[in-house]
């Protein structure tokens, strides 16, 4: 996106026609958006809405983007996630490990870095 005109951000002149690219990650390891915002806790969107204790906004939490810019591949990314848990949960039971050690890797987009699983193949009957 670009500034149509120049514009002031906390200090910084953004000159007309900049071409700038916003990371909206920040919204959702705010504590006013989520209890424990920065802690690696992906079970937070497992809890009931009833039964969730602290701020719980899901409109903080946009990994896709949103508006008319959104990531065009967000369907096709929904559906090979889809696809490859149900493959692996389908045939494996998936095992934690030590979570310790679990942070995020700041980049293009955020990963988890020691995040390790065990897997254990299922038995057919």
């Amino acid at each position: 996106m670009e500034p149509l005109n120049d514009t002031w951000i906390l200090g910084h002149r953004i000159p007309e026609g900049t071409t700038i690219f916003m990371l909206l990650r920040h919204l959702a390891t705010r504590d006013e958006h989520f209890m424990n915002g920065d802690r690696f806790d992906p079970e937070r969107w497992l809890v009931k809405p009833e039964d969730r204790r602290g701020p719980h906004d899901h409109r903080a939490f946009v990994p896709f983007g949103a508006g008319p810019r959104f990531c065009p591949g967000r369907n096709l990314a929904m559906l090979e996630i889809r696809a490859v848990l149900a493959m692996l949960c389908g045939n494996f039971d998936v095992l934690p490990v030590d979570r310790a050690g679990v942070r995020e890797q700041l980049a293009f987009t955020m990963f988890p870095t020691g995040l390790f699983v065990r897997m254990r193949r299922r038995q057919r009957p």
